[in-house]
């Protein structure tokens, strides 16, 4: 592969890492001049990925697979070189997410999601979760290699000869600068500690305009679809309550300035405690920054944490036009529980 060659593949991915306490994230995007069902293929089919990443056993991936399914992936010669992938959302063609376990290493996530741009083009976006120590820029030029190789197999070569010489070494310089500029994602938890209770503060950023996000996030016509069946007045004073599949909680609205602030009191069903739960809506660039507060929790507050999260993801969902999916949810729970953060009373 010349130069120029080793330059355009480069170039077709977005790079970043992210922080939260001492778990890391690496996140990459890369476009294909593919259909989605094609690049979908190109992961779950076994054929087609022993030829760019490695070769299945147990379980096959794609519309068969099972939530809960145990899949082994080898992907080197010797046997050490397995993961063990846990399937933990299975959504045909857009997304498909894992525990990966690898020998000698704390368990991760790795979440594929994929979105079609037109009839021909997609978009791949891969986020290997949960790392520990300083295997991030490791992963994340390994991963670009993979996804490189991936392109290869959809246009028909022979990723083999395709050429991958100097690669990694022209990819890890990148990797390891996004490493050490790593940031903090709004939407990993933090949990603060206090006398009083914990202090849980989660968030995320949505592409769509304030208004648009305020209303889905109070409307009880909106909340049905992401969250739970609403009851009671969401009006100012206005008494409350929520139910979910395992259980309700109760409140009354403190305060209502739309389309930036709205403060709730909140209580579950099974406590016998109040906290206090805000959430603020940012106008940005990106689009609309929300970051939700929940103040007094006792008890299992880092299971609370990761619950706001998979909500929030929920609700990023419903305004992506997906359905509500309880698997999702689950594994959007599982990621954000192992990417918590504590912090001292502040």
């Amino acid at each position: 592969m010349n130069i120029t060659d080793l330059a355009v593949l480069i170039g077709r991915t977005k790079r970043s890492v992210v922080d939260n306490g001492d778990r890391r994230s690496i996140v990459m995007v890369r476009s294909y001049d593919w259909p989605i069902s094609d690049v979908w293929d190109a992961w779950t089919d076994p054929d087609r990925l022993a030829r760019w990443l490695g070769e299945l056993r147990g379980t096959p991936l794609g519309r068969r697979a099972g939530i809960g399914d145990t899949v082994q992936l080898w992907v080197g010669p010797r046997e050490p070189d397995t993961a063990t992938l846990t399937i933990l959302a299975c959504e045909a063609p857009e997304r498909l997410t894992v525990r990966w376990q690898w020998p000698g290493e704390t368990d991760s996530f790795v979440d594929l999601t994929l979105r079609a741009v037109d009839e021909h083009h997609s978009e791949v976006r891969l986020e290997h979760t949960a790392l520990t120590g300083d295997r991030a820029a490791e992963y994340g030029a390994g991963w670009e290699e993979l996804l490189a190789r991936a392109a290869a197999v959809l246009d028909i070569r022979d990723e083999s000869d395709a050429g991958f010489e100097g690669f990694l070494e022209e990819v890890t310089p990148l990797w390891t600068e996004a490493a050490a500029s790593a940031a903090t994602d709004p939407r990993w938890p933090i949990l603060i500690d206090a006398e009083d209770g914990s202090a849980v503060v989660v968030g995320r950023t949505f592409t769509q305009p304030i208004g648009v996000v305020w209303e889905l996030l109070t409307s009880p016509a909106s909340m049905v679809e992401w969250f739970g069946d609403f009851a009671g007045s969401a009006e100012l004073r206005g008494a409350f309550s929520i139910t979910f599949d395992g259980g309700s909680a109760t409140g009354t609205v403190r305060e209502c300035a739309a389309p930036d602030h709205l403060m709730v009191s909140w209580s579950w069903a099974h406590q016998d405690f109040e906290t206090l739960l805000s959430v603020h809506l940012r106008e940005t660039e990106a689009g609309t920054v929300v970051t939700l507060r929940q103040d007094g929790v006792i008890g299992p507050a880092l299971g609370y944490s990761a619950g706001w999260s998979a909500y929030l993801a929920a609700a990023e969902r419903q305004l992506s036009g997906r359905l509500r999916s309880e698997a999702a949810w689950q594994a959007d729970w599982e990621i954000a529980f192992q990417m918590i953060s504590r912090e001292p009373a502040r």
